[in-house]
């Protein structure tokens, strides 16, 4: 172990030696990031998304949730009826619209909501809000069917007995409290800078990786490979030095990174232990996909060339640069193959949604698979005479 550390120590110490390297690996995605998330936010400073709310039903039950929905700070809401939406929609002045039915005060007695809720593929902060207005839905229901249960057994009406149960607009006491477990504070949308602080994140540590599992190639070309050979370390404390090196590179990066958005543009990245496990999968899969390369090629220069290549297109697919949602239905089906994919819906389910572990099991399950696959080859491929 001491050998496999000491080698992992030197390399790193050879990769931070070089300044070029905080360009690359610190300077150029904070850029990236600020370029891409101004230009799909429309401009530095975040502005609340706009949201049509149609209520067709007219009832105490939805008056109920549209106004919950308009003291949301998360976003503006405005009425309208569904074809001013669909409309409003269609010429991009909505990032979307909730839609409550003609039933929708029976649908939620009966415990099925009539509501639906449609945005703009490129909307990043769907889900969010998605979470937080089935949240208030819950409230909501859970009003109705105390009031109910009040109207039956008091023969009052079922709205007299919905605003005693919810609370009067004049402010009088609630007959029924409901806690919030998740605060507005802890929702978070993955708004066009978070996630473009995520893309650019995942885009420069694999370019980071390529050139550092291209050492490996170049280690063989001068020579050094052998003469390591021929210390008493074996090929495979080699091996696992370099891959060491090469994972704490990465986390090296990763993390700066990580830290340096949260302060310069305020991105929330979600469960600490969430983002260990899924930065921890990618680096794995990024590193097995450098070996992979660095099996078919003969020079660090070629691995450099062609890695680039895969790294650049793959990134534009997988929704580095822009929503997947807004390329072409044959793209994004492309775009499942491809590992920036898989860590980007990691990386939105811990800063839009609860980050649990159920919601990153789908992510964490393919990166893992990308690596069993990249590693297996690449391992088989490359000569370690």
């Amino acid at each position: 172990m001491k050998r496999i550390w000491t080698l992992a120590v030197m390399e790193w110490k050879r990769m931070f030696k070089k300044p070029q390297s905080y360009v690359v690996m610190f300077g150029m995605p904070l850029l990236f990031t600020f370029i891409f998330g101004a230009m799909f936010s429309g401009g530095g400073e975040r502005a609340k998304p706009q949201i049509a709310v149609v209520d067709q039903d007219q009832s105490v039950v939805s008056e109920a949730l549209l106004e919950k929905l308009e003291g949301s700070e998360l976003m503006n809401v405005v009425g309208m009826s569904l074809e001013e939406a669909d409309q409003s929609l269609a010429d991009q002045n909505l990032s979307g619209y909730v839609v409550m039915g003609d039933s929708f005060e029976e649908s939620v007695l009966a415990g099925m909501p009539d509501v639906s809720f449609s945005y703009l593929p490129a909307f990043e902060g769907a889900s969010v809000l998605s979470n937080w207005i089935n949240n208030r839905l819950v409230e909501v229901a859970i009003h109705a069917e105390a009031a109910s249960e009040y109207a039956a057994l008091t023969d009052a009406s079922f709205a007299d007995s919905f605003v005693k149960m919810a609370g009067s607009s004049d402010g009088g006491e609630r007959t029924v409290q409901t806690v919030n477990v998740t605060t507005d504070e802890e929702i978070q949308a993955m708004d066009n800078v978070t996630a473009r602080s995520a893309g650019f994140a995942i885009m420069f540590v694999m370019i980071a990786m390529l050139s550092s599992t291209g050492v490996m190639l170049e280690a063989k070309q001068n020579g050094v490979w052998y003469r390591l050979l021929s210390t008493p370390a074996s090929k495979m404390e080699i091996v696992l030095g370099y891959l060491l090196a090469f994972f704490l590179i990465g986390w090296m990066q990763f993390g700066v990174l990580m830290i340096a958005s949260s302060l310069i543009f305020g991105v929330y990245w979600g469960s600490v232990l969430g983002n260990i496990v899924l930065v921890s999968a990618l680096l794995l899969c990024t590193i097995g996909l450098g070996l992979f390369i660095a099996g078919f090629v003969k020079t660090s220069e070629q691995q450099s060339m062609y890695g680039n290549l895969i790294i650049f297109s793959t990134c534009m697919l997988g929704g580095v640069y822009w929503p997947v949602e807004i390329m072409p239905d044959f793209m994004q089906q492309m775009a499942e193959f491809v590992p920036q994919t898989w860590a980007m819906d990691g990386f939105r389910a811990l800063t839009a949604g609860a980050g649990t572990f159920a919601e990153l099991a789908g992510p964490l399950a393919v990166l893992l698979g990308f690596t069993v696959v990249f590693l297996s080859i690449g391992m088989r491929r490359i000569k370690f005479e």
